[in-house]
């Protein structure tokens, strides 16, 4: 007997002729089977690459990058710093020192001074070619860390994207910075607040939060080691000095 003419059982018992298969049957798919086959996998194409996008959206907003941002000065602002002048004889020792609060280059809020403990502000500014050589002598100097009660920030001001060593963000993490950041407005309101004057710029704020010194200029050793002992306390900021290797607040003059 031949197989297409043969008996097979059913589930139930019951006898049924086996069938030969067709032309169309033997052949494989048929068209309208590829065709659907070609729709499923070209929507599950498109739904990984929507996806793969709403990933790469939601990584980069995470980890956007900010280089201004608004800043909110509490207080009044202090008289500009004259950086030709004796830094001893500056106006503003004793005066209350503004708060300011604002953002990091994270978006994370800041408090510009740490109530109750005494604050060591530097201002820096990208494109000072007197700032870029400053910096990494900071890192240096408090790799250690700061002693219990003083505590550093940097205020990234004066940022332009014309101008050299841009973005202020890649250059700190460049070079180490640790300590907090918070960043100037489009206006340099937070360098305005503080009377800058020129670059780089240091104002140490004591536990009261009263101005105990400024200074200006690319600052050796010893200058910093100076502000860190009007911060402790244990001096006072008429042994702060200043440098005249400085750069002008305008960018267009250096």
């Amino acid at each position: 007997m031949s197989d297409s003419n043969r008996d097979v059982k059913g589930r139930s018992g019951q006898k049924r002729q086996a069938r030969t298969a067709t032309k169309k049957e033997s052949a494989g798919l048929d068209m309208t089977t590829l065709v659907g086959i070609g729709v499923v996998v070209i929507v599950a194409a498109i739904g990984i690459s929507l996806a793969m996008g709403l990933f790469d959206s939601n990584t980069s907003a995470a980890n956007a990058v900010q280089e201004t941002a608004d800043a909110t000065v509490d207080g009044a602002a202090l008289p500009g710093f004259d950086s030709a002048a004796n830094p001893a004889a500056d106006a503003a020792q004793g005066l209350a020192a503004p708060n300011v609060s604002g953002q990091d280059f994270a978006g994370d809020d800041v408090d510009l001074l740490v109530e109750g403990e005494a604050n060591i502000l530097v201002f820096l500014a990208h494109w000072c070619p007197h700032c870029q050589a400053e910096l990494p002598l900071l890192v240096d100097e408090w790799s250690d860390g700061l002693p219990d009660g003083v505590n550093a920030t940097a205020v990234v001001t004066s940022q332009d994207p014309n101008q050299n060593n841009y973005p202020p963000s890649s250059w700190l993490a460049r070079d180490g910075w640790d300590f907090p950041v918070i960043l100037d407005d489009e206006s340099n309101s937070i360098a305005g607040a503080y009377g800058l004057s020129s670059y780089p710029y240091f104002v140490v704020v004591d536990a009261d939060g009263n101005v105990a010194a400024r200074t200006s200029g690319e600052l050796g050793r010893d200058q910093i080691q100076a502000l860190l002992d009007v911060a402790t306390g244990s001096v006072d900021g008429s042994t702060v000095e200043g440098s005249t290797e400085q750069s002008s607040a305008d960018p267009a003059a250096e």
